[in-house]
């Protein structure tokens, strides 16, 4: 992959097209040609599009398994020899020769790919995907917003805690989008009624989803069991065994996004136009080990998952008036099986070499754990207190524990984002820690105060 964001854009953009120019276009299996934003008073029933949406899904990667009977879609990628020994390997325990057949099926044989697309943004998620969902440049810049008055720091990535607050607020909207909402860029999605309309758990998302939220505590709570002794039981088991949250909340995902493709209003009429679910499985393995058998495997639970969707809409009664599209953020820059993302950038800045700083960070110093195991280690800010900085409590003896001198978006596809505290609030701090000392001469009295008035006034 380059520098550049090689945006799946894609099948998306190839529907879209063909969609608007009413030429033939294949979905859900069938042949029809379509216009996009014909009247609701027309005689034509409403058009509706499904948005499958995978994070991190390189397009080179997904041809090449899609077909592994093709030598040149190997050659495309870096890490080709160690992929086609992968699959083959995948092949002999399977007894499975077509890794992919629902992606195979409805986007490469039954549909239209473009494969050379970019969105000249980082490789961002937040940043790529406002891209994809505005049609406009990015004003997200990175993975979170921050405030260097109030340190207050909220990553963009963190649905979890956005779910949480809309619905404690009563609002809907996701952190990022808050932004967007402030300038005035509006979502793709903001063409469709609002009650016709629902995504999945994203970055930019105007749903709190109390259902979603529901069903996975009722999931979870049971554990696919029926009476209390058998639910302990699989509880105690899950103990020792672990749970693989990544793909317990997936498969809900495609599981509601069927559900809300074949949801039928009072009329008893199908009556969401716009469907779109987030899929994470592939970014978040890239993160952890990105080694060819392990990006198999999840490849091969994408395709279950978008197989999922694609039955629902085969049963829909509104199949031959439907558009499924698929489009992604960005590809990889990692070669599969040697490299990872691993700096440990909230440490060095902890250091003197790097200024001593306390710093706050958008999820957890061990990543790792915060990606692998979503529950035990949810991504959410946290301060790192460094011995090293004069404003500390441990570098000075009137210090103040917690005092945030650098921010840090430490969740990026190989980079980061650094920002420091507002300078003259450090002045300020530095300025009445000295005049705290005890026995402090007048004139240094004086001078530390009068300095200490400028700065303030500024």
């Amino acid at each position: 992959m380059s520098g550049f964001s090689r945006t799946f854009w894609t099948l998306t953009l190839a529907a879209m097209l063909l969609a608007a120019l009413g030429a033939p276009c294949a979905w859900a299996g069938t042949e029809h040609s379509v216009s996009v934003g014909s009247s609701l008073l027309d005689d034509h029933p409403r058009r509706r599009l499904v948005l499958i949406k995978v994070d991190g899904l390189p397009p080179d990667l997904l041809a090449a398994a899609a077909f592994p009977e093709r030598e040149d879609g190997f050659d495309r990628l870096a890490y080709g020899d160690d992929l086609r020994r992968s699959i083959r390997v995948y092949q002999q325990q399977s007894g499975r020769q077509i890794l992919l057949p629902n992606i195979r099926r409805y986007f490469y044989e039954g549909g239209t790919v473009f494969d050379n697309m970019y969105s000249a943004t980082l490789t961002l998620s937040a940043v790529a995907w406002a891209v994809i969902e505005t049609g406009q440049p990015s004003v997200i810049k990175g993975h979170g917003t921050f405030s260097r008055d109030t340190s207050y720091l909220r990553s963009h990535l963190d649905g979890f805690r956005d779910t949480i607050d809309a619905i404690r607020r009563g609002e809907g909207k996701t952190a990022a989008l808050w932004n967007l909402d402030q300038i005035g860029v509006s979502l793709m999605s903001d063409a469709f009624e609002p009650a016709r309309t629902w995504t999945g758990p994203q970055v930019y998302s105007r749903i709190a989803h109390r259902e979603l939220l529901l069903e996975a505590g009722r999931r979870w709570l049971h554990n696919g069991q029926e009476g209390v002794g058998n639910i302990v039981r699989s509880h105690l088991s899950r103990l020792v065994t672990g749970i693989d949250y990544s793909d317990f909340n997936q498969e809900l995902n495609a599981e509601l996004t069927a559900r809300k493709i074949l949801e039928e209003g009072l009329t008893g009429e199908e009556e969401i136009d716009f469907v779109s679910p987030l899929f994470t499985v592939m970014d978040h393995q890239q993160h952890v080990d990105p080694h060819p058998e392990n990006l198999i495997y999840w490849l091969v639970k994408l395709d279950r998952l978008v197989g999922t969707v694609f039955r629902a809409v085969e049963q829909s009664a509104r199949a031959a008036d439907t558009v499924v599209a698929m489009t992604s953020d960005h590809g990889s820059e990692i070669d599969p099986g040697r490299t990872a993302i691993s700096f440990p950038i909230t440490k060095v800045f902890r250091t003197p070499l790097m200024g001593g700083h306390t710093v706050k960070t958008l999820l957890v110093e061990g990543a790792w754990n915060a990606v692998t195991v979503p529950l035990p280690g949810i991504d959410f800010p946290r301060v790192y207190e460094s011995k090293y900085s004069p404003y500390g409590s441990k570098g000075h003896p009137k210090g103040e524990k917690g005092y945030i001198t650098a921010f840090l978006d430490n969740f990026g596809n190989g980079r980061s984002s650094v920002f420091l505290r507002n300078n003259d609030l450090n002045r300020l701090h530095l300025l009445l820690l000295e005049l705290r000392r005890d026995r402090i001469a007048p004139e240094r009295f004086a001078r530390l105060r009068e300095l200490f008035r400028a700065t303030l006034e500024r």
